[in-house]
C-alpha cells in the first residue's frame, strides 16, 4: 500500500473516530440527563473539564512521543527508546513546572482582581459596621432586660443577681460573641493598606488556605498559621495576643515557640524567614506554610 493511499485511509478513520465520538458524546448526555438527572450530569461535566485541563497541561506530548516511538520499536532500537523516553520525562516536568507558574499567575491576578478591589474593601467594612451596630442594639436591649429584672426583684424582694442570671438566656449570651479570627485578619488587612495577595505572601502562607480562612467566617487555623499573620501585619504584642485569643490561643512563658514570637515583635522584627531560622535552630514548628 502507497503513502498517499495509507495517509488517506488515517484520515477517513479519523474523521470517523472523530464523528462517532462527537455522536456518542451526545447520546450519553440524553441518557444522563433523562435517567440519571442533572446532578450526575453536572458532576460528569465537571470531571470532563478538569480531563480537559490536564490534557491541555500535557502539550500533545504523549501524541508525539507516540509517532516518535513507531521507527524505534519496529527495528527494536532500545537505545533510541531509551533517550525518547529521557527527553519525554524532562519534557513532563518543563510542561509541569510551566503549567504550575501558569497557574499561580492567574490564581494569584484573581485574587487582587477580586478580593482587593474597592467594592470588596467596602463591603467588608458595611460587614464590619452592620455588626458593630448590631452589637450595640443587643447591648441596650440586654440592659433593659436586666433593668426590668432588677425593678422586678426589688419589688419582688428577691435578689439581684439570681434574677440577673435568670433573665440572661443562652440566646442572648449567644448574641454577644465577638469578632472571628477571620474578620479580625481580613479588617487588619484592610487597615493595614496591603492587599491580600501581599499579606498571605508575606506570611508565607499558601493561596489556598488563605482562601479557606476569607470564605470561612468561623475558620480555625493553627497557632504558627495565626501568629504568621500578625507577623505579615506587623501587629503589636497586644493585637497578636487579641488576634490568637480569636483563634483560641495565647502566649505563654512555658513554651519556647511563644517565648521566640514574643522576643521578635518585642524587638520589632517581624521578618519571617529570619523568625523561622530562630524556630528550626530551637527545634520549634515553623510558621506560614
Amino acid at each position: 500500500m502507497g503513502r498517499v493511499k495509507a495517509a488517506a485511509r488515517n484520515i477517513i478513520f479519523g474523521y470517523i473516530g472523530n464523528l462517532t465520538t462527537q455522536l456518542l458524546g451526545f447520546v450519553l448526555r440524553t441518557i444522563f440527563i433523562r435517567h440519571l438527572g442533572q446532578t450526575l450530569n453536572g458532576v460528569n461535566a465537571l470531571y470532563t473539564g478538569i480531563l480537559s485541563v490536564l490534557s491541555m497541561a500535557e502539550l500533545g506530548i504523549g501524541t508525539a512521543l507516540n509517532y516518535s516511538l513507531y521507527k524505534p520499536v519496529i527495528h527494536k532500537d532500545y537505545e533510541k527508546i531509551k533517550s525518547y523516553m529521557l527527553l519525554y520525562k524532562k519534557a513532563y516536568r518543563i510542561s509541569e513546572k510551566l503549567f504550575s507558574d501558569i497557574e499561580e499567575f492567574i490564581d494569584d491576578n484573581y485574587v487582587d482582581e477580586h478580593t482587593d478591589d474597592y467594592s470588596e474593601r467596602l463591603r467588608r467594612l458595611n460587614a464590619f459596621r452592620k455588626e458593630d451596630t448590631y452589637d450595640e442594639e443587643d447591648t441596650i436591649c440586654e440592659m433593659n432586660v436586666c433593668s426590668d429584672a432588677i425593678y422586678g426583684a426589688k419589688e419582688m424582694a428577691l435578689p439581684p443577681m439570681a434574677t440577673m442570671k435568670s433573665a440572661l438566656s443562652l440566646d442572648e449570651a449567644m448574641k454577644q460573641i465577638d469578632e472571628s479570627f477571620s474578620e479580625m485578619l481580613l479588617r487588619k488587612i484592610d487597615e493595614s493598606g496591603m492587599t491580600d495577595a501581599e499579606c498571605y505572601k508575606k506570611a508565607n502562607i499558601d493561596r489556598k488556605l488563605f482562601s479557606k480562612i476569607r470564605s470561612d467566617k468561623l475558620y480555625k487555623p493553627s497557632k504558627p498559621t495565626a501568629i504568621a499573620f500578625a507577623i505579615a501585619l506587623e501587629l503589636s504584642l497586644d493585637e497578636t495576643k487579641e488576634m490568637l485569643m480569636k483563634a483560641g490561643f495565647a502566649l505563654s512563658h512555658s513554651n519556647k515557640f511563644d517565648i521566640i514570637i514574643e522576643f521578635f515583635i518585642s524587638k520589632g522584627n517581624y521578618n519571617v524567614f529570619e523568625i523561622n531560622e530562630v524556630l528550626f535552630a530551637f527545634d520549634q514548628s515553623l510558621l506560614g506554610a
